[in-house]
């Protein structure tokens, strides 16, 4: 599997930015590609919780399923998400860092499992756009997180 990361400081503690990436409804106003969150369970978020996305990565656009594998508050979450183009482990990081959040996530994924040919062909050209996108994730998580830390 290949893995891509990304980092950033946010001015807020790591509870608020752990809160805010639990709710998972508000995906699609920092990860640009995610057009719908649908299928959420009921209840907060947790070991267990299973969703669905609709996003358009590139031409296509793709149906996603994913479940919580790890949520330890207000630290760890891990997602496993599973479609025929691709599977996916998605980290979230947050830890205490100059007052405020080291956020980090992480993927790690494999284009087409069942056709690894095809899969390894795709895998660097998927790689540089998920790179680009996980800047733009993290930038838009700090940017959110601190506006709505000062409204609060």
């Amino acid at each position: 599997m290949r893995r891509i990361e990304a980092s950033i400081h946010i001015k807020a503690p790591p509870e608020a930015v752990f809160d805010f990436v639990s709710d998972l409804r508000r995906i699609p106003e920092y990860v640009d590609i995610v057009l719908e969150i649908f299928d959420i369970m009921e209840g907060p978020t947790r070991v267990g919780t299973r969703y669905r996305e609709r996003a358009k990565p590139g031409l296509v656009e793709q149906l996603q399923e994913w479940r919580c594998t790890e949520f330890e508050r207000p630290h760890n979450q891990v997602y496993e998400g599973r479609s025929p183009q691709m599977h996916l482990l998605l980290h979230k990081q947050m830890e205490p860092e100059a007052g405020g959040t080291r956020y980090s996530q992480w993927i790690e994924f494999k284009m087409f499992p069942r056709f690894q040919p095809l899969g390894w062909l795709l895998d660097p050209l998927v790689a540089r756009q998920m790179a680009r996108e996980f800047k733009k994730i993290t930038a838009g998580i700090k940017q959110i997180v601190e506006r709505e830390q000062v409204v609060t």
